[in-house]
């Protein structure tokens, strides 16, 4: 994306005149979408570095010694954590899966912890994550006029 212009609105909607940032569509070139580097294993463009597995492994070991040797306590915490798991880790970026969809259960799991916030047991809170996790079609009856 490539910032054209950035002109204020002056709308009667708003209090304030606010910019309003309009984009275009770079040219579709052969690089990395992060740093616009040209290398043969990046995308075209679209935002996601593809990288052979035999390099995953090497990268992986090079970034557990790196951070096990950092001084700062928020990097070498995830590689205590991280030690142990290469296999894993290196089984699931073989397969190509994206962190999404783990994200998504997260974000829906913290979203019903806070809706389970009435809940007097923790059983219930347990059974209504396992039912709106588990995609269960649920059809409420409806009544009949």
């Amino acid at each position: 994306m490539v910032v054209e212009d950035v002109p204020a609105d002056d709308s009667p909607l708003c209090p304030a005149p606010a910019p309003v940032v309009r984009v275009r569509c770079r040219k579709a070139t052969p690089g990395c979408s992060h740093c616009g580097r040209k290398c043969p294993e990046y995308d075209d463009g679209v935002g996601e570095r593809r990288r052979p597995i035999d390099q995953a492994g090497a990268g992986l070991e090079r970034w557990i010694f790196r951070a096990s040797h950092s001084r700062i306590p928020k990097i070498v915490e995830p590689c205590g954590k991280t030690h142990g798991r290469e296999d894993n880790i290196l089984g699931t970026i073989g397969l190509g899966h994206s962190n999404a969809r783990p994200e998504a259960f997260n974000d829906k799991i913290k979203i019903t912890i806070h809706m389970a916030y009435v809940f007097r047991h923790v059983d219930n809170l347990i059974a209504m994550i396992k039912l709106r996790c588990s995609g269960l079609p649920i059809h409420l009856p409806t009544p009949i006029l």
